[in-house]
């Protein structure tokens, strides 16, 4: 059975046909995470064995434990904008995806990517800049590109990270007919399985 893909496009902009229901939220993410789960095994840059995670129960039980704490759906409302933000381990994009958008793969990093809906439904175009600090208080200045795919706008910007790493991102914003605003969120990043 082939799971639907639940993303737009290339897989780095969420789908704006999601269901109402906090439910179809979980499924969604449960069946996403069973993508990912099930790419060790067939893609990425080499084949990885993993024993018992291989067989579909395992990934299964295993996407419904993560899926329990996970949210919903990451977004803010300002005004009349919804602003979308994600950080992931760009280890986890497929390599054709990476390679179109020119993100280096690796265990130690990721991508930061947000979008912003205007009141109308559709992306818009915004300004962004932004950083990044570590528990630490090490900090990195994040350096947001635009992509453009159709007629969705989102920015994307790469940066390192440590295994199990929890991360503050403090983002500001530019939205127009709306003025500046501060995204700030904090995300844990993990490398692949051993």
């Amino acid at each position: 059975m082939r799971v639907p893909s639940l993303l737009v496009g290339d897989g780095l902009v969420p789908s704006r046909r999601a269901l109402p229901s906090a439910l179809a939220v979980r499924l969604r993410e449960l069946l996403c995470l069973d993508q990912l789960l099930g790419a060790f095994n067939t893609g990425g840059d080499k084949p990885r064995p993993y024993g018992v995670l291989a067989s579909p129960a395992w990934r299964f039980a295993l996407a419904v434990l993560l899926a329990m704490n996970a949210p919903a759906e990451q977004f803010r409302e300002f005004g009349d904008w919804r602003v979308h933000y994600i950080a992931v381990g760009a280890s986890f994009l497929p390599r054709e995806v990476a390679e179109r958008h020119g993100i280096v793969r690796g265990d130690n990093k990721a991508i930061v990517n947000i979008s912003a809906i205007g009141a109308d439904g559709r992306s818009g175009a915004i300004g962004i800049a932004g950083s990044v600090t570590n528990l630490l208080g090490q900090k990195a200045t994040l350096r947001f590109r635009e992509v453009r795919d159709g007629a969705a706008i989102y920015y994307i910007a790469p940066l390192d990270f440590e295994d199990a790493e929890t991360l503050r991102f403090e983002l500001r914003l530019t939205l127009p007919d709306h003025g500046e605003e501060t995204l700030s969120f904090q995300q844990s990043l993990y490398g692949p399985l051993p």
